[in-house]
């Protein structure tokens, strides 16, 4: 399978092919899709079929990682499991930042400008 074969499905095919998947090979994913299916398949949905279509399922496995923190206790794990900031991340110091950035933000810079913006920011603080 690849994001060109996935992406040119319906979106119910692409949800019943990842759902049959998934009862073998994701038993979590399979759990969701099962209990909550339209919930389930709304998420899946986001952005399919439209300009935006990012193409982002290169194969079924790929459906997890983009859907399951739509969920509250799967989004509730992967926030426990996440790294705390250090210490000098104070939430005044994040404030600043997010300041910063607000006013320093251009939609229309390339990914280089972008992140030597985001680095001059950091350096100031």
């Amino acid at each position: 399978m690849n994001n060109l074969y996935l992406s040119g499905l319906s979106n119910q095919d692409l949800f019943d092919q990842t759902k049959q998947w998934a009862k073998t090979y994701d038993t979590t994913l399979f759990h969701y899709m099962e209990t909550e299916p339209d919930y389930a398949f709304a998420a899946l949905s986001i952005e399919r079929h439209t300009e935006k279509d990012p193409k982002r399922y290169s194969t079924l496995k790929d459906v997890a990682p983009n859907i399951l923190f739509f969920f509250d206790t799967e989004r509730e794990k992967m926030q426990a499991d996440k790294p705390a900031l250090p210490d000098m991340f104070t939430s005044a110091i994040i404030k600043e930042f997010v300041s910063a950035y607000a006013e320093k933000l251009d939609l229309h810079m390339d990914t280089m400008e972008w992140f030597t913006q985001l680095k001059e920011i950091g350096e100031t603080l």
